[in-house]
């Protein structure tokens, strides 16, 4: 609920005795957040990273930057405070006052918030000026979610949470709850032992190199087959980002790349003669795909589904048989 109807929906649905809460700010035009941030007037703000996303009326990644920027303009102007990820190469080259700002890292251990991914927990080292009675200097948090990305966003989230007062037992049990988001990095297998990475909701070339971390970090054995979608709203450099994922795809070595949608027939022409190293299809029709995918797949297989929300991947799924409904999520 992230935009001009999203967010003052999300404001009037808050129960009165509410103490804090969290407002995604979606932006897809010019001066959009400054019309936001006189809606919300937040006191906390945070930018998890900038990717190329909604170029069609953004154009480029310098009008992305100095629109999203606008939220630390206002929270330094407010007196809130403002939340720097060091890790985004982005924010880390035009950002030229971090000492304005209350700084997380993975990779820099100089920051306020220092991260290091431990098996499946997130360690965090917490500068000495911002910890408190409540708060340790070295706090545990399990990873709800795999994928150093989303690390990284839990990390932002924890810092946030620090400076509210909350302390670890609270944040853990916050966790505990934890429910991935529907068609978002679900992670489910099929009864004949399919594991299916659901992650259809949304795709720009940053979420895909995401989906494809994820795949070599928690499923580095696993045979993999590749379902991609269109990336849509892209802009003039369209054509460029499909090919660009060809890089990735190739270091990933699935055994099998299905692609749909006219932007995917560009990645499938980049690939060239290199498809030789694997299978690559690229379909028209989503019950073809879903019959290929079904005779391809195999138990102990790793199927990731990834795609613009306006490619509708999830329509795929109707087309498979009873077989493949989820027994269990992991």
């Amino acid at each position: 609920q992230n935009g001009f109807i999203g967010i003052p929906t999300t404001l009037v649905s808050w129960e009165k005795d509410i103490q804090s809460a969290v407002v995604e700010i979606g932006i897809d035009e010019k001066g959009a957040m400054e019309e936001h941030l006189n809606v919300v007037h937040p006191t906390h703000g945070i930018l998890t990273a900038l990717g190329p996303e909604h170029l069609e009326q953004l154009v480029d990644m310098e009008t992305v930057f100095q629109e999203e920027i606008k939220l630390f303009s206002y929270l330094h102007q407010a007196g809130g405070k403002a939340f720097l990820n060091l890790d985004d190469p982005i924010l880390k080259e035009k950002i030229s006052d971090p000492e304005k700002f209350i700084t997380f890292s993975l990779q820099d251990s100089g920051a306020d918030f220092f991260g290091k991914i431990v098996g499946k927990y997130l360690e965090i080292s917490v500068s000495t000026c911002h910890q408190s009675p409540v708060t340790s200097h070295q706090l545990r948090l399990p990873l709800p979610l795999p994928g150093i990305h989303n690390a990284r966003n839990l990390l932002g989230a924890a810092a946030i949470a620090i400076d509210l007062g909350l302390n670890q037992e609270e944040m853990v049990k916050g966790l505990d709850n934890f429910q991935t988001p529907r068609n978002r990095m679900e992670i489910k297998e099929t009864r004949d032992g399919i594991k299916l990475v659901m992650d259809y909701y949304n795709a720009n070339p940053t979420s895909m190199e995401g989906a494809f971390q994820v795949l070599e970090d928690e499923f580095k054995d696993n045979p993999k087959i590749l379902v991609l979608g269109d990336m849509l709203e892209l802009g003039e450099e369209t054509e460029n980002y499909h090919r660009r994922l060809s890089a990735s795809i190739e270091k990933l070595k699935p055994r099998t790349l299905y692609l749909f949608g006219p932007q995917m027939k560009c990645l499938e022409d980049e690939l060239g003669e290199r498809k030789e190293l694997f299978v690559v299809e690229h379909f028209q029709d989503k019950e073809k795909l879903a019959k290929a995918l079904w005779l391809a797949a195999k138990p102990g297989d790793v199927v990731l589904l990834k795609g613009s929300r306006g490619m509708k991947l999830e329509e795929i799924l109707r087309y498979l048989p009873d077989h493949w409904g989820c027994s269990r999520t992991l």
